[in-house]
């Protein structure tokens, strides 16, 4: 609990649970000590309660662990605490009721010791020591002494003439602001302090530090503004019509007017009323770089000089600016204004009103013409060394720009018809502002003027050669001169420089830019822009979309950018990159560079129209030009030569080549390429990969190399060679050799080893040609040479067809097409003589090897057993002893074997087949049709197929199935095994010589067996004959003839199943 000690002995003190200690004493005048040392809780020491007395009160706190809270009540009072963050009231408050406290009055004294401290001086003549630490300290009303000591604290003097002392510490100290009633006095002592609201007479000291001093003057009244040591910054407002000169320098700031300024390195802010303000800046020095603000308000002001390297000024009336030296910003607003800028970077807003801007040699900025008809100067510069550097943007007036000196103008036209000025003249402007000006050709060579048309409504024609600017939007062109560079608009803009280095952009839609002479930089931006850079070395950008670009002369850089653009570098060592997009570069004469970027890119010399041939090396990224310039080319894949005899190799990408006219020789490398000889004599190598190839006119000579290759001779005489892979090679027009590889015909190793696995397709075309090859040989029209293996098919035209004397292609048996004419033809005994394609049916011999067609056409043969119909009707015949398969196709056929082993097929057809006496083993299919078949003295199958058959067996021992539809059997003499298959089949056995017929599938409900002519008197004489056996019964119809019918048995068969 705590301690406390009354030495006035008065017995109303009591201290409650609560650690609050209650004085009411009536006559006052109490001494109260309270020792806190043990407390736990907080203490509020509350004297001088009570009764109507104003007494003076002392009140100790000693506190080693506790906050206090003191309220010494009304009167003049001293308060002393000990450490600790305390709260102190003077006099603010007189306890009344219990929960009620009215301000009270009195001179105090109060030291709040160290700790975070919060003091209220209340009415009277206060002191007020805050201590050590950061407090917080209001004198209120009255003339207070308010003294910060160590720590950073916030003093306010109140009301009345007040001195405020910071001490050590970053303070914020404050006189109490317009209005306030009296003389104040801060102080601010040492570090970084902040003197606020300072007005009327008061005087204001920072001190050590760098501090900062605002002040609000009212009417104009007497200060002393003195910031000290330190780098001070001072923020200042006139009230009324002001007349104040500012010399601001290396020395601090003063000022000539109603209140000193010393020791202010710098004027942050300054802001005046209504009336007609004269503001004088002087500055010698640059400064720290801080930025300054003038508000100058209503009426006709003149500001001279600047507040600080970086300004910023509002005004409002018809005014005259002199900007300073650092980076300001001016807003003129309404009014006819001058401003002048003479040196730093600024922002002018010339505002409303005709105006007029002058900046000096060495500045910089961005100046707003406004809505007036305004005008822009810059004055004359002694050398190069102090350029200018401004974009002006031109309003809704008819303005006038007018560079005088060196330096970069970027120049924004805005709604008016707007001149750059060309001749030495004098113009006044809207508001009867002047600007002299005089312009000297002599200047042009370090003055750059651009000339900016993005914000224009409607696309512009631009020629700084005629010194005009046509705006689709406006009535009349703008007048342009000493024009460098232009920027046309987001519409389509036509844009021709003159004969200095010109920067031409056309931003967005299709554009069409010319840089005539000069090294200019040309950017189509985007859209499909038309490009000429003319004469020079110049610069240009494609932009996006596809581009159409010409170098020009000159050693040009051309960027293609986005899009598929084409690219005419010209004359001159010229370097160009593609970049994204399909393109295609004419290098032109000169030692150039060429990348193609990504895409397929061509590299086209068709174009450059020099006097000999090129010489291109893709794998080697080299290329000797038309002119004898060698070239550095990568990322090319395309590339199209000249009229003349060029040298063309690919590399390892998918190339394609396009020769032109001339004698070529073309290798794709590596890669699926694509060659084109043109017309003349050329040489043509695929290369690895599978390639297209195409010689086009004249005599060719084209080799696929690796790879699955198609080739195409076109017209001439060309000789054409697949090599390896599966290749296509057709001949076209001309004389043409097609050769799968080159090799003997004869040679029979050469000819497994090169064709094994392979399956070419070739096609001679038109004119006499000669094929080599394994696959689908073709000859087309003339009278063709066609040797291999595959399918040989001479067309039309009196051909000769030779098959290898080797094996087959992928198991296919070789076929022989002779076509159209009168063909000669030489087979081996695997081939197959085929007339499929024939219109009309054929009769082919292969006994006399001689085949005939009802046009006429007579084709002789060799060596060949196997044959093959037409879809018609026609008539073969088997060769002699020898093994023949003959096939009828469609139509009605007539086909006769021999004596060999035959397989004949009838397809489709009432065909009539028939075998020789003799045969060991033959193979008879009927097909599709009712067909009639006769088996003579053979041993051998019969299939009779669909259709209604009708099959003769004579000294046989064959078997036969009917298959589908009613089927006749006649079995005259010998053994036959027959199966009716599907329908309804008559079954006719002769009484011959050995006759022995076994009948499987025998339907009792539908057909009979005929043996009338064995006479038999009844079915039970014959049943007399019958011998059961398991699955089927036996008959003896004679002693040499019998009868098997299986899947019966005796007990099943009635007389119904015979014809007797």
């Amino acid at each position: 609990m705590p301690t406390v000690t009354d030495e006035n002995h008065h017995p109303e003190g009591t201290l409650n649970g609560n650690g609050v200690i209650y004085k009411t004493n009536v006559g006052g005048g109490w001494t109260i000590n309270v020792n806190l040392t043990g407390a736990e809780n907080l203490v509020w020491a509350h004297a001088d309660e009570g009764g109507d007395g104003f007494s003076s009160d002392l009140i100790n706190v000693k506190s080693s662990v506790l906050d206090v809270w003191v309220l010494a009540g009304a009167g003049d009072d001293v308060v002393n605490t000990a450490d600790g963050d305390d709260t102190i009231d003077g006099d603010r408050y007189q306890y009344v009721t219990g929960e009620n406290f009215r301000d009270g009055e009195g001179d105090d004294a109060i030291d709040s010791g160290a700790g975070n401290d919060v003091v209220f001086g209340g009415a009277g003549d206060d002191q007020i020591d805050t201590g050590a630490d950061d407090d917080f300290a209001l004198g209120e009303a009255g003339g207070d002494v308010v003294n910060g000591e160590d720590g950073d604290d916030s003093l306010n003097g109140g009301l009345d003439g007040d001195e405020v002392n910071g001490g050590d510490g970053d303070d914020t100290l404050s006189a109490g602001g317009v209005g306030d009633g009296g003389k104040d006095t801060l102080d601010g002592g040492a570090d970084n302090d902040e003197l606020i609201g300072l007005s009327d007479q008061d005087r204001a000291s920072g001190g050590d530090g760098d501090d900062h001093i605002v002040a609000d003057f009212a009417f104009g009244q007497n200060a002393t503004l003195d910031g000290g040591a330190g780098y001070d910054v001072a923020e200042i407002t006139l009230r009324e019509a002001a007349d104040v000169t500012f010399v601001q320098n290396e020395n601090g700031a003063t000022v000539n007017g109603p209140f000193k300024l010393v020791g202010v390195e710098f004027v942050r802010t300054l802001v005046t009323g209504g009336g007609d303000d004269k503001i004088t800046i002087n500055r010698t020095s640059e400064g720290s770089g801080d930025a300054s603000s003038l508000d100058a308000g209503d009426g006709d002001d003149t500001i001279v000089g600047g507040l600080g390297p970086n300004d910023d000024a509002v005004l409002l009336g018809g005014d005259t600016i002199q900007s300073g030296f650092g980076d300001d910003r001016v807003t003129a607003r309404s009014g006819n204004d001058f401003i002048l800028n003479r040196g730093g970077e600024d922002t002018i807003d010339a505002g409303a009103g005709g105006d007029g801007v002058r900046v000096n040699a060495g500045s910089s900025g961005t100046v707003i013409l406004g809505s007036g008809n305004d005008g822009f100067q810059s004055e004359f510069a002694t050398s190069q060394d102090l350029p200018l550097d401004y974009v002006i943007e031109g309003g809704e007036g008819n303005d006038v720009l007018a560079p005088v000196t060196g330096g970069e103008y970027h120049w924004k036209p805005g709604a008016g018809i707007d001149i750059i000025l060309t001749v030495d003249d004098g113009r006044t402007y809207a508001g009867g502002v002047s600007l002299p000006y005089t312009l000297d050709d002599d200047d042009d060579d370090y003055r750059q003027i651009t000339v900016d048309y993005s914000d224009a409504k409607k696309g512009v024609v631009i020629d700084l050669v005629a010194g005009t600017a046509i705006d689709g939007s406006k009535k009349f062109p703008d007048r342009i001169a000493f024009v460098d560079d232009a920027i046309g608009s987001r519409f389509a803009d036509t844009i021709s420089g003159d004969d200095s280095e010109n920067r031409l952009s056309g931003e967005s839609a299709a554009d069409i830019l010319n840089g005539l002479d000069g090294a200019d930089t040309l950017d189509g931006g985007r859209g499909f822009d038309t490009l000429d850079g003319g004469d020079g070395a110049d610069f240009i950008q494609a932009g996006d979309e596809n581009d159409l670009v010409d170098g020009g002369d000159g050693a040009d850089k051309i960027n293609g950018d986005l899009g598929d653009d084409s690219m005419l570098a010209g004359d001159g060592d010229d370097e160009v990159n593609g970049a994204e997009g399909d393109d295609t570069i004419v290098a032109g004469e000169g030692k150039d560079r060429i990348f193609g970027g990504d895409g397929v890119d061509l590299l086209n010399f068709l174009e450059e129209l020099g006097d000999r041939g090129v010489v291109v090396r893709l794998d080697k990224k080299t290329a000797t030009d038309s002119f004898g310039d060698k070239d550095k080319v990568s990322e090319i894949e395309s590339v199209r030569g000249t009229l003349l005899a060029d040298t063309i190799v690919g590399d390892d990408a998918d190339n394609t080549v396009n020769a032109s006219d001339g004698a070529d020789r073309l290798d794709g490398g590596g890669g699926i390429d694509t060659l084109n000889g043109g017309a003349g004599n050329d040489t043509v190598l695929g290369g690895a990969g599978g390639d297209l190839i195409s010689g086009e006119a004249d005599n060719d000579t084209l080799s696929g190399g690796l790879g699955d290759d198609t080739v195409f001779g076109g017209l001439g005489n060309d000789q054409l060679t697949g090599l390896q892979g599966d290749d296509v090679l057709d001949g076209g027009g001309g004389k043409d050799t097609l050769s799968d590889s080159q090799i003997a015909f004869d040679d029979v190793f050469t000819w497994l080893e090169a064709f094994q696995g392979k399956a070419d397709d070739m096609n001679g075309g038109a004119d006499a040609d000669t094929l080599l090859g394994a696959g689908w040989l073709k000859g087309g029209d003339g009278n063709d040479q066609v040797s291999g293996l595959g399918l040989l098919d001479g067309g039309a035209g009196n051909d000769v067809l030779k098959v290898a004397k080797v094996g087959d292609v992928d198991g296919v048996l070789p076929k022989l097409i002779g076509g159209l004419g009168a063909d000669e033809i030489h087979g081996g005994r695997q081939a197959i003589l085929s007339y499929d394609y024939s219109k009309v049916g054929v009769t082919v011999s292969l006994q006399t090897g001689i085949a005939k067609g009802a046009a006429g056409d007579v084709d002789t043969f060799d060596g060949l057993n196997n044959v093959q119909g037409s879809k018609f009707g026609d008539t073969l015949k088997a060769a002699k002893g020898e093994s023949s398969i003959l096939s009828g196709m469609d139509g009605n056929d007539t086909i006769d074997g021999s004596t060999g082993s035959d397989i004949i097929d009838g397809g489709d057809g009432d065909d009539v087949l028939s075998t020789d006496t003799g045969v060991e083993m033959d193979t008879i299919l009927g097909g599709e049709g009712n067909d009639s078949i006769s088996a003579q003295a053979f041993s051998g199958s019969i299939e009779g197929g669909l259709g209604n058959d009708v099959i003769f067996f004579e000294g046989t021992s064959a078997t036969a199935d009917g298959g589908a539809g009613a089927d006749i059997f006649t079995v005259l003499t010998g053994g036959a095994e027959i199966t009716g298959g599907t329908g309804v089949d008559q079954y006719r056995i002769r009484n011959g010589d050995d006759v022995h017929v076994i009948i499987h599938g025998f339907d009792r409900a539908t057909e009979q067996i005929d043996l009338t002519s064995f006479r038999f008197k009844s079915f039970n004489d014959l049943m007399k004959r019958a011998e059961p056996n398991d699955g089927f019964v036996a008959f003896k119809l004679t002693n040499e003839d019998t009868l098997e019918i299986y899947d019966l048995r005796i007990k099943d068969l009635s007389a119904d199943d015979f014809l007797l």
